[in-house]
């Protein structure tokens, strides 16, 4: 049975707990906090002030395949940076990819599906963003 949740605690867990990719956000690796602050569970990113580097992770509307058993699930991972260092998100989305393309957990494997490339984010930051997508039974 399809449990978001810890669809979104699996990723969350294989980003917060590389140490690359926490100094490319700026995160101490005993920093249970700023894990939590600079790596959600949703899109929220209305509250960036100063020079918070943040990934939100969070699904998008799932895909309909030719197998009615099927659905495809869909999971946006986007990077919000200071405008000054949007070579920072790029740096940022290629670990990402590197950790969750192909990753393997609990019978999903999620593959790199697209990149979005620059989104709307809060004023004096920049955004962008990629998409994973994965095959559950419905």
């Amino acid at each position: 049975m399809f449990d978001p949740e810890k669809v979104l605690t699996t990723v969350w867990k294989r980003l917060s707990n590389d140490t690359e990719l926490l100094n490319l956000l700026g995160i101490a690796v005993n920093d249970n906090a700023a894990k939590a602050r600079q790596i959600l569970r949703t899109s929220k990113y209305e509250d960036l002030a100063g020079s918070i580097r943040r990934l939100n992770i969070f699904f998008r509307p799932s895909r309909k395949t030719n197998n009615i058993l099927v659905s495809e699930q869909v999971l946006e991972i986007d990077c919000h940076v200071p405008y000054d260092e949007f070579y920072m998100a790029y740096r940022i989305l290629k670990r990402v990819n590197a950790l969750v393309h192909k990753f393997q957990s609990d019978g999903w494997i999620f593959y790199y599906d697209s990149m979005l490339g620059e989104l709307a984010t809060a004023p004096n930051f920049f955004c962008a963003s990629m998409r994973f997508s994965f095959y559950e039974v419905v």
